[in-house]
């Protein structure tokens, strides 16, 4: 809310066949969910993003649960997983991290 880091975005996903990345709370409840197919229910304000996305950037989450509420104050987990088709196969990617959302 304070006009600052107010979407968290990750690079590459702009080129996957398929992704999921699921946000969860410090007790493991899965707060959201965002998949290629609904990313794009997520509102973004891109005068909120200083310098814009760039071509291989996507905002994967807007702070707020899955029922529209912004979330909390806390350390948020998530586990994100990106597919891309290629001539031999499908490559699937794993990658788990975290993100700290303020609110005052």
């Amino acid at each position: 809310g304070d006009m600052s880091n107010e979407y968290f975005i990750m690079q590459g996903l702009p080129y996957a066949d398929e992704f999921s990345v699921s946000f969860f709370n410090s007790l493991g409840s899965t707060v959201r969910t965002i998949t290629n197919e609904n990313v794009g229910e997520i509102y973004v304000d891109p005068g909120l993003i200083s310098n814009g996305l760039r071509e291989d950037e996507m905002v994967v989450w807007d702070g707020l649960s899955s029922n529209g509420n912004p979330v909390p104050s806390g350390t948020y987990y998530f586990v994100l997983t990106y597919i891309t088709y290629e001539a031999d196969g499908q490559r699937p990617f794993d990658k788990t991290g975290y993100v700290v959302v303020e609110r005052e």
